[in-house]
């Protein structure tokens, strides 16, 4: 029973672990995500025909990293320390 688990936590674990399954969703042109971003500023409502909703990662994922790195300037820079959950 225990080689049982063990063969299938490897069998998952190199399953997530192959960065080969992920590329696809990460394979954007700079030029598309340059567009997507000033159409998202600017959104248009179009009620002729249903949107498609692009498959990528890409995106949102640079997206988060970006409001992760102000949001760790802007501790930086306004000298706040927190010891022990306690700020002072």
């Amino acid at each position: 029973m225990w080689q049982a688990g063990k063969r299938q936590a490897s069998k998952a674990f190199n399953l997530y672990a192959n960065i080969d399954i992920l590329r696809p969703y990460f394979d954007v042109e700079p030029i598309q995500v340059r567009n997507r971003l000033l159409e998202s500023m600017i959104p248009v409502k179009m009620i002729s025909f249903p949107q498609k909703i692009a498959g990528e990662l890409y995106g949102p994922l640079m997206l988060v990293f970006t409001m992760v790195a102000i949001l760790l300037h802007g501790m930086k820079s306004s000298g706040t320390v927190i010891v022990r959950g306690k700020e002072q």
